[in-house]
């Protein structure tokens, strides 16, 4: 039987470690980027923005260096991602 903690701890509750603040609401006067800079807003709809964490906290950090490594293992193999 292995240990299994009973919830999930994150290093940050806004994002939870994944960089992004998700299922923010766009609408009434809280408006998204987009919508902002369009001067426009067409419908209700959720967006999300980049989280402050993301440049001190170690979990997004060590996917972001886990991302470059294996992007770089599969440059050095001759293989490219614009690749058909």
């Amino acid at each position: 039987m292995s240990w299994e903690p009973a919830e999930k701890t994150y290093h940050c509750l806004r994002c939870h470690d994944s960089g992004k603040q998700q299922g923010l609401l766009c609408a009434g006067n809280h408006w998204c980027g987009n919508c902002a800079k369009r001067g426009s807003h067409p419908y209700d709809h959720t967006y999300c923005i980049p989280c402050p964490c993301k440049a001190t906290n170690p979990v997004y950090q060590r996917y972001l260096d886990k991302l470059k490594a294996d992007t770089a293992t599969y440059r050095s193999k001759g293989r490219s991602h614009d690749a058909a």
